[in-house]
Parts: structure tokens; sequence; C-alpha cells
């Protein structure tokens, strides 16, 4: 049931929120925006590069459980 309806049904626009809501929003932005990339090292600590010479970096996994806790 839930697979029926198209993504714009999920989505709710800001112009739509409170100001509760928008500040919420605005809360939760902060947050993910100051995430920095996990730098990958070798086991001695030394950053890992890739073909072209670029530091290899990962995202962070985020914890929805402790976000809604």
């Amino acid at each position: 049931e839930h697979f029926d309806q198209p993504t714009e049904y999920y989505l709710t626009k800001e112009e739509n929120m409170s100001s509760e809501e928008v500040a919420g929003l605005e809360k939760l932005q902060g947050y993910v925006n100051s995430f920095v990339p996990a730098h990958c090292v070798d086991r001695a600590g030394n950053p890992i590069f890739d073909a072209k010479g670029n530091e290899r970096v990962e995202k962070w996994v985020i914890n929805t459980k402790e976000l809604l806790g």
C-alpha cells in the first residue's frame, strides 16, 4: 500500500510548513551540514589516496534512532 503512492505524496514543501516545522527543518539541516567526511587511513594512520591522487573519504552513517530518541 505504501508503494502505491508517488514520491510527491510524501514530500512537504517548505512554504506549506508551520513556523515550528521550518525551525525543525533548519535545525536538522544545520546538523547535517556540520558533518565532515571520514578520511580513509591505513593501519599506520596514513591517508589513503585513489588512483587520481585524491584523498579517499567516506560518508558517515546517520544514527536515525538517536535523532528520533
